[in-house]
């Protein structure tokens, strides 16, 4: 029997699973533990009469810190709040900076709750923390009725161009389609399996977290990303389905071809650089590759694509169903097919509306109605589909004409030596702006060759005036480029351009991922281990166009002196 509860909670949907299907395996762990659904239902009552003991209250807003090694915890908890009808606020366990309690205010925490290993070195925080593992109790739990516009939980914008904002997610959104779709499991599961390495804080985390419930997946989860072992999970758990940011399929690039079990690769991502999607489609080339497009604000809202052999940068495909997708210019008004305009995205009919909880103003602008107002721009072709063209932050006036930055990206990545491109604005006292471009490559390349390759593709004031070569770029804990950290990649070199000194500390600094090195500091004080200062001897001899002795790198002297050491060198005829 489907009950009311069933349709609108996850905890009810969780029963309903315990129920029927107790003893399939929901979760594989990262430990190679295993969580079933009668185990799952029984710990997540247990916790609730817990939280309900102290005094947990209807619509609080409850804070989770977990890793993904605990991901049957976090699965636990978060439907141990939704049994309460509190809310589940969703934290990065791996955040130690002042970002956490901004998070924390932002979110309205009232308390935290995390692992224990974690609650001991967790951030300093204004709300009291608690370890999940004592959360243990008996009792019957007060009957609460929960409506399908009530908020469930509280996730966050990944904050690629500015500061994270809470975003307020209902049940009934969580929840939509289930009723439809139980019917669906009356064998039980589906037999699929899914391999993710997501953050637990972010949506795309939850909705891993919850996998098992409102599809039917047996989910198998990462500690951690390792190329290695990810290909092993794959064959150990005969995986069916994965989903990635590019960043991710980007450290699979010399993996060999697994033909195998995978039957469908989603890459999530506003941008899917074409060197990922090559990667990915010689890897699986059985499975169905397929570029999702969506945002924390729109949700269901969306729109995806299959990659065939003719797709192109920046398609993302049809809207998804139930959904629709439109171009508007700046005050709303829709334009016609081929014009570049703001995208919008409208809910499939029956889903609550998601809101900003502390910013009406921003609510209102973002959430017109059942449209939803997003931060790119695009254009729709004459078939429908969507080509997104940038971020509406991703434009950038060089000399009073715009330049896209996924324009220039993607001519950059269609070179062979280059992973990822990053393009930014930086001032400029007589253009305003000029555009800088952070690369990062697969194998040695020089300026010259990539300016003579993109002078083929972009027009002379699209052409970045500098090239940064680096060994990632910055990102968002779910792997997106964080783009508002992409100046200070040139930061050192602006302390001391030109000179051995400053290349050879913003050489350092790159490889050992620091925010400055000064010249009075050591290698080995430093910790830098042997790959790391071999990183280092390459980053700064392409620097300087000249090789040099490495053995200079290892020894234990300032940077400055092996700068002083390196001008003899380079200068000796």
């Amino acid at each position: 029997m489907i009950t009311d509860h069933a349709r609108i909670t996850t905890a009810g949907l969780l029963d309903w699973w315990a129920h029927h299907f107790p003893d399939d395996i929901a979760h594989i762990l990262p430990d190679g533990r295993d969580l079933r659904y009668v185990q799952w239902a029984r710990r997540s009552a247990e916790v609730a009469a817990a939280l309900h003991a102290r005094g947990v209250a209807v619509g609080e807003c409850v804070g989770l810190a977990f890793p993904r090694a605990a991901i049957d915890e976090f699965a636990v908890l978060l439907t141990a709040l939704h049994r309460l009808a509190a809310v589940a606020v969703l934290l990065p366990a791996d955040e130690t900076g002042p970002g956490f309690g901004r998070l924390v205010a932002e979110g309205r925490v009232t308390r935290i709750v995390g692992p224990r290993a974690w609650t001991v070195s967790a951030p300093v925080s204004t709300v009291p923390v608690l370890a999940a593992e004592d959360l243990v109790a008996d009792g019957e739990l007060p009957g609460h009725v929960v409506r399908p516009g009530d908020t469930a939980t509280v996730v966050f914008t990944s904050g690629t161009t500015g500061e994270p904002k809470a975003v307020a997610v209902p049940h009934g959104d969580i929840m939509f389609g289930m009723a439809d779709r139980l019917p669906e499991f009356a064998d039980g599961p589906g037999g699929r399996t899914l391999l993710h390495a997501f953050p637990l804080s972010v949506p795309v985390g939850q909705w891993a977290a919850l996998a098992p419930l409102l599809a039917g997946l047996r989910v198998v989860t990462m500690a951690r990303l390792d190329p290695g072992l990810f290909l092993e999970l794959v064959d150990r758990h005969g995986v069916t389905d994965t989903a990635m940011v590019p960043a991710t399929a980007a450290a699979l690039r010399d993996a060999r071809p697994r033909p195998g079990t995978m039957r469908r690769v989603i890459v999530g991502s506003a941008r899917a650089p074409m060197p990922a999607l090559r990667t990915l489609r010689a890897l699986f080339p059985a499975a169905e590759l397929v570029v999702d497009y969506s945002s924390t604000e729109s949700g269901w809202a969306g729109a995806s694509t299959v990659v065939g052999d003719g797709h192109r940068p920046g398609l993302v495909g049809a809207p998804n169903a139930g959904c629709a997708v439109r171009i508007t210019d700046e005050h709303g008004a829709p334009l016609g097919p081929g014009e570049t305009g703001v995208v919008e995205l409208r809910l499939p009919p029956g889903i609550p509306v998601r809101h900003y909880p502390n910013d009406p103003a921003a609510t209102a602008a973002t959430f017109r109605g059942r449209w939803v107002r997003m931060a790119d721009l695009g254009r729709l072709d004459d078939e429908g589909r969507l080509h997104l063209v940038a971020r509406t932050k991703d434009v950038v006036s060089v000399g009073g004409r715009k330049v896209s930055c996924p324009e220039v990206e993607a001519a950059f990545e269609a070179h062979p030596a280059i992973r990822e491109a990053a393009a930014f604005p930086v001032a400029d006292p007589i253009l305003g702006e000029e555009l800088v471009i952070a690369l990062v490559a697969d194998r040695v390349v020089t300026e010259p060759e990539l300016r003579a390759h993109v002078v083929e593709l972009l027009a002379p004031h699209k052409v970045p005036a500098r090239v940064v070569i680096v060994d990632d770029l910055p990102r968002t804990r779910s792997g997106k480029v964080r783009k508002s950290d992409l100046p200070a990649l040139l930061a050192p070199a602006a302390r001391e351009e030109g000179s051995i000194t400053g290349l050879l500390t913003r050489a350092v600094a790159d490889v050992l991922r620091l925010d400055d090195v000064g010249p009075d500091r050591t290698l080995a004080d430093l910790g830098a281990s042997s790959i790391q200062v071999i990183r280092v001897y390459r980053r700064l001899s392409d620097s300087l166009a000249a090789d040099f002795d490495v053995t200079l790198l290892f020894e234990p002297v300032p940077l400055a002196t092996i700068a002083d050491r390196l001008t003899d060198t380079i200068q000796a005829p």
